[in-house]
């Protein structure tokens, strides 16, 4: 794995103002972020031994694979590299804040994307952290999902037990089981802090005081946090682990409000598809990845999931697994899409033995990553100048919303576009019916009819 080429490239402007010379392609992150040798961690200012002594604070803390990956990626090779090139490898508070405000300049003028700049940030904030106090801990760490709270053992096993049984009361993907887990997690830390660690000492008001305790943490998720409590709660009194159904505890929240959002209009996917250059770099894939979620109306989590076994060309059918539901989906592949997939195999995808058929240009052994293919949506929306400001959360998704209208006003049954849509719940799919304005205004009724005031037709 080389350094991020964008990001590379993007300082090399700096670069040579700086040093005179631009910053060498290629350069190995695996050989930076070695582990040095005696006498360089002997040296407590070298860049390379603070580096080090982060990324070992970082696995003890509890730190993801994933997570740290991240950071060593977009943010301490970089970072190493820029130390041995200005300074022989010893660090400054003062250099480092210059290469920040390079970053974060080169970010507000678009030549990185969101994903780099925030790494390199939270990468930066943890160098600086250790170098005053000499240590991390959780506050230290700058995002819930890389920092695992450690439980007692009991409680550690009953998120376990639930994870391992749940299946029995409702189907859930993993990344949802996942997020729920996480949760419990916080929910069983706030019981530990007030000195609760094993089921046998669990009440009523214990219970109602914690649910008090952490709602102000989560003022924009409070309802779901308060049901996956509940849900915990009631689970485990089903499956025996406890003689009380604690979930009484936990009071009923309002009913979630359910927003209606727009997705693009036909004009809009024809200026975005159409902005695309396909001989540019990946605007083949590009091109792929919003034609399937334009003309499919697939998840970004199930374009990036394909693979070739997910495509017959003889039928001209795509059969995926949806990461959601774990539904089996069974879509018709035009050949405008088909073509779209065989150019990008044909002419652009990078020689790899992975099996998916979107992959990372430096990296190809991995499948793209749904971050990714958001940023693409997002960057083009850009391009074209289309409004995601005043009309909040536009992105890869509201390609799925304009699918499903369409769907809808070619006049096709609930039932059927629940099906192309791959919802488990009908339910799912309703939510389409509310941004048909032609179908509502043909259910509108006619108030002339009604008597008011005694006069019929009067308003």
């Amino acid at each position: 794995m080389v350094l991020s080429p964008k990001l590379m490239r993007a300082l090399t402007g700096y670069w040579e103002r700086k040093f005179t010379t631009a910053p060498e392609t290629g350069v190995g992150a695996a050989a930076l972020l070695a582990t040095p040798s005696d006498s360089v961690l002997s040296d407590r200012n070298s860049i390379y031994t603070i580096v080090h002594n982060v990324r070992n604070e970082l696995e003890r803390i509890g730190t993801c694979e994933n997570r740290l990956a991240l950071y060593s990626y977009y943010g301490f090779a970089p970072i190493i590299y820029f130390f041995s090139t200005s300074a022989a490898g010893q660090f400054s508070i003062s250099e480092l804040d210059e290469l920040t405000s390079e970053v974060c300049l080169c970010f507000r003028r678009g030549a990185i994307s969101k994903t780099p700049n925030q790494q390199f940030l939270k990468a930066v904030k943890i160098i600086k952290s250790y170098h005053v106090k000499g240590y991390l801990d959780e506050r230290d760490h700058t995002t819930r999902k890389g920092y695992k709270i450690e439980l007692s053992d009991e409680f550690d096993n009953l998120i376990r037990f639930y994870a391992d049984n749940i299946g029995d009361y409702r189907c859930l993907s993993a990344s949802t089981l996942s997020t729920r887990c996480g949760t419990i997690r916080s929910f069983l830390a706030q019981l530990e802090r007030q000195g609760i660690n094993k089921v046998k000492d669990l009440s009523y008001p214990i219970i109602s005081d914690c649910i008090t305790q952490i709602s102000p943490n989560y003022s924009r998720g409070t309802k779901c946090h308060i049901d996956v409590a509940r849900h915990f709660l009631w689970f485990l009194h089903q499956s025996g682990v406890t003689s009380v159904d604690f979930s009484l505890a936990i009071p009923d929240t309002l009913p979630r409000k359910r927003v209606i959002r727009n997705g693009f209009s036909d004009s809009e996917i024809s200026q975005l598809l159409n902005i695309i250059d396909k001989n540019s770099l990946n605007g083949k894939r590009d091109y792929a990845f919003l034609l399937i979620a334009a003309r499919t109306g697939l998840r970004g989590s199930d374009i990036i999931n394909l693979k070739f076994e997910s495509i017959d060309w003889r039928l001209n059918e795509m059969r995926i697994v949806q990461q959601k539901t774990g539904n089996v989906l069974n879509l018709p592949l035009s050949p405008e899409v088909g073509n779209a997939i065989a150019n990008y195999i044909l002419n652009e995808r990078p020689k790899s033995n992975s099996n998916h058929i979107f992959v990372k240009r430096f990296n190809p052994s991995q499948s793209i990553s749904c971050q990714s293919i958001s940023a693409v949506a997002k960057k083009y929306m850009k391009f074209a100048k289309i409004d995601s400001e005043n009309i909040p959360r536009r992105g890869l998704h509201s390609f799925r919303r304009s699918f499903g209208k369409s769907l809808l006003e070619s006049s096709l049954p609930i039932d059927i576009i629940n099906e192309l849509l791959g919802h488990a719940d009908m339910n799912s799919s309703r939510s389409y019916l509310a941004i048909d304005e032609n179908g509502l205004r043909n259910c509108a009724l006619n108030l002339v009819s009604f008597e008011v005031g005694g006069e019929t037709g009067a308003i």
